[in-house]
Formats: structure tokens, C-alpha cells, sequence
């Protein structure tokens, strides 16, 4: 509750935790118009959380000095 008080920050539940990685997945997969409007929709239902995984997506794009421009494929492990 202190850090709360401080920062205005609330602890997140699992659930939480879990539809934020979720929608965080969902986005990487996405690109371009897709993308935006996967976000549109969500600032829709919760302007707050889409914040965050616009956030999240968009630090996941960059490498130090570099930029990812797009995902140049998918397998069985992840994306490359």
C-alpha cells in the first residue's frame, strides 16, 4: 500500500498480469494498420491498459540504437 501511496501505482493481480501478457502477444503479432487497430479497440474498453501495451510494444521495437521495422518471421519458438 505504501508504494501505492507514493507512486500511484497498484499492485496488479495475477489475473491481471495475465490479459496484460496476453494482449501484449496479441499486439506483437500484429503490424501497421492491424496494430493500431488492435489498440484503437482496446483504448476503447480500457484507455489505461491499452497505454500500457502500447508501451510495452513499443519498447519491444527497439534494440539500443536500433529500430525492429518488422517481424521478418515466425516458427515453432517465438518470433524472430
Amino acid at each position: 500500500m505504501a508504494a501505492e501511496a507514493r507512486t500511484g501505482a497498484r499492485p496488479m493481480d495475477p489475473v491481471g498480469h495475465s490479459r496484460e501478457k496476453r494482449l501484449f502477444e496479441d499486439g506483437l503479432r500484429l503490424q501497421g494498420d492491424d496494430r493500431r487497430a488492435f489498440l484503437d479497440s482496446l483504448r476503447k474498453e480500457d484507455p489505461g491498459l491499452a497505454h500500457r501495451i502500447r508501451q510495452l510494444l513499443d519498447a519491444d521495437q527497439e534494440i539500443g540504437d536500433y529500430r525492429i521495422l518488422r517481424c521478418p518471421g515466425e516458427g515453432g519458438m517465438g518470433l524472430v
